[in-house]
């Protein structure tokens, strides 16, 4: 390794036992903008995994800012690259990109089945080849797999199992309308489980096993959220879905131009209920190529959400509960308008004789737990009623600490005093920022009587972090005085007035 190299690895601490990986490195270039560093790095292979994530993470500890790490390499080696390849990956919001990585000898690839599945991973992939291209690694290439797209083709060209009823009238001769492609329509059947389109008897795939654009999919979800539309430019009319079977969650659609089909589909598609859908899936160009499972058939469910039971005997008592009355840390919902929290009801539920609601600073949940157990409890036997531990936790202030600097014995409020705040060019008081804006009042018997404020020049550049948050501008402080003189001038206005801060330790 270089000086520069060697000199680097040891002012960010790295192991002095982990330094052979870097045996042929050069330091080539330290780039410094106002709050980012760029530091280029030639090896002659790019480094593994946990050495390139170790450099960095001490790198950018060291520095106190943000610092791009870039590896120029002089040969090919992908000893590395699926390691780096599922750890960029298993970033990335769609689970299934993961498994996509395939090789061919000495070269690698994304693989997917269809046009739809790699449309969908489009921007995950550009920010993966722009993370490999850093590391070292050439951007990888993307292929169709042409076996699996000729499949579904060849299946969604098959005759349908069910019978297909002749058009009665211009609706399925008519063009198809910019929202999309138009259900084909079924028979109907006079059946009670049927609420549209034919008897559902083919086997139900769960959501999550549904990647791509497929036909004759059958599913059973239930809904969780409704929407109606009904087009200007067309007679139109579209429910939109969504759906969920808790293996994952879907758009679905259905199509109509008959306003009483549109209204009955509205009031029967209600939140919490179960059916049983037929149809096929398809990128939708109007929802931004999210997959949508186009419904050509809905049964009726008797299905139910499975439902967790306490089949314990000797049940529990839960002494740690928070509610989204907790601070920043309860998921357990609140229903105000019915005066119920779902813990306790489900407490009851499961055969519990109590629970304790520990939220962190505060108690707002108290009444309704009060409510809710007080109408369970209402005519019971004493060993049928349920209890309520109410608790909180509290975050301890730490008494010692001084809050007050030079204190002496008289009272704030009967004094003139000034209040004051200053705005810097960072965080670091002791060494290397500075100020750029004194702002200051007066106060006497709880009135402004005087204010102070200037704009100060330092001596360095304000960087475009300080002044998104200060919105102090380099060219605003331009001619006005420096640090000194400004700082003199207001110990002066002050003179020997006790001092209000926002943050004291540091102004």
């Amino acid at each position: 390794m270089d000086d520069k190299t060697k000199e680097l690895l040891d002012i960010i601490g790295f192991p002095k036992e982990e330094c052979s990986s870097f045996f042929n490195t050069k330091l080539k270039r330290v780039k410094v903008s106002k709050d980012k560093m760029h530091l280029i790095l030639e090896n002659d292979v790019p480094y593994a995994l946990n050495v390139y994530q170790k450099l960095e993470e001490l790198v950018n500890a060291f520095f106190h800012t943000e610092c791009l790490v870039e590896i120029k390499t002089d040969k090919e080696d992908l000893t590395f690259l699926r390691d780096y390849y599922n750890y960029l990956s298993s970033k990335s919001e769609i689970s299934f990109l993961k498994d996509r990585l395939k090789s061919n000898y000495n070269s690698y690839y994304i693989e997917f089945n269809n046009t739809s599945e790699e449309s969908q991973c489009k921007e995950s992939i550009k920010n993966i080849n722009s993370a490999l291209e850093i590391r070292g690694f050439k951007p990888l290439n993307v292929m169709i797999n042409e076996f699996n797209r000729t499949k579904v083709e060849n299946e969604i060209n098959k005759d349908l199992k069910v019978k297909i009823v002749p058009p009665t009238n211009n609706v399925q001769d008519a063009k198809p309308n910019f929202y999309g492609p138009r259900p084909k329509k079924y028979e109907t059947v006079n059946d009670e489980r049927v609420l549209y389109g034919k008897l559902i008897e083919d086997e139900v795939r769960t959501i999550d096993s549904i990647v791509g654009e497929d036909n004759d999919l059958c599913i059973e979800a239930e809904v969780f959220g409704v929407e109606g539309f009904e087009s200007s430019k067309s007679d139109y009319k579209i429910v939109t879905l969504k759906i969920t079977d808790y293996t994952n969650s879907i758009y679905a659609k259905i199509f109509t131009r008959k306003k009483e089909e549109y209204e009955k589909y509205l009031s029967t598609f209600k939140e919490g209920k179960w059916f049983k859908f037929f149809g096929y899936t398809k990128s939708d160009a109007f929802s931004k190529n999210v997959l949508v499972f186009n419904i050509q058939s809905v049964n009726y469910s008797d299905k139910k959400k499975d439902e967790r039971m306490d089949d314990a005997k000797e049940k529990r008592i839960e002494l740690h509960t928070h509610t989204m009355m907790s601070q920043m840390d309860g998921l357990t919902g609140l229903d105000l308008a019915k005066h119920t929290i779902d813990i306790v009801n489900v407490a009851i539920k499961w055969g519990h004789k109590a629970i304790a609601i520990t939220d962190h600073n505060g108690c707002q949940a108290f009444p309704i737990a009060y409510s809710t157990v007080t109408g369970y409890n209402k005519g019971k036997s004493a060993d049928e009623k349920f209890k309520v531990i109410y608790g909180t936790e509290l975050i301890i202030v730490d008494d010692n600490v001084e809050i007050v600097k030079r204190s002496n014995d008289s009272v704030l409020l009967e004094n003139e005093y000034v209040v004051f705040d200053f705005e810097t060019t960072g965080f670091n008081a002791a060494n290397g920022d500075s100020i750029i804006e004194i702002g200051a009042v007066k106060l006497k018997d709880g009135e402004i009587i005087d204010k102070f404020d200037m704009l100060i020049k330092p001596p360095n550049p304000i960087s475009e972090r300080i002044t998104s948050v200060t919105s102090i501008t380099n060219e605003m402080v331009a001619d006005c005085p420096k640090e000194e003189e400004a700082v003199k001038k207001f110990i002066e206005w002050t003179g020997n007035l006790p001092m209000v801060a926002h943050n004291a330790k540091f102004d």
